[in-house]
């Protein structure tokens, strides 16, 4: 970092302290959704950080952890994974090889995985697309 980038030194830190003691725990990190993973509870964490200084006054630290998100959410967006409009047409295809009958959303969740198993995908983003393939339907 010899553009003396402070912020995104800090938060690169941080990154590699929260992978680092994740790679020591019973379940190591594996692949790239590992890694978002810890992102995203990072990102959580920024945010509770965001409430929690707005709540004191204190504008200064919301800033600074806005800062800290913006990047986070950069560093998030460089996980490759399945794209919405796919997981969405695999889905569709799932809804209607199972029928009328088997339309329950664990079922169809299942299948989907099993369908895209192997593949980067975030399991969130498939059960909200099948709430909203289900809920249209």
């Amino acid at each position: 970092m010899r553009s003396k980038n402070t912020l995104q030194l800090s938060v690169l830190r941080s990154l590699l302290a929260e992978i680092t003691n994740a790679q020591k725990t019973a379940t190591p990190p594996k692949d790239d959704l590992g890694i978002l993973a810890i992102i995203n509870k990072t990102r959580s964490k920024s945010a509770v950080s965001i409430d929690e200084a707005r709540a004191a006054a204190r504008e200064d630290l919301v800033e600074k952890e806005q800062a800290q998100l913006l990047l986070l959410d950069a560093y998030a967006d460089m996980v490759k994974t399945v794209g919405r409009d796919e997981i969405a047409g695999v889905v569709r295809r799932v809804v209607d090889a199972l029928g009328q009958g088997e339309r329950k959303m664990g079922d169809v969740i299942k299948a989907v995985s099993k369908e895209l198993e192997g593949r980067p995908v975030v399991r969130a983003e498939v059960a909200g697309v099948v709430k909203e393939v289900l809920g249209g339907k």
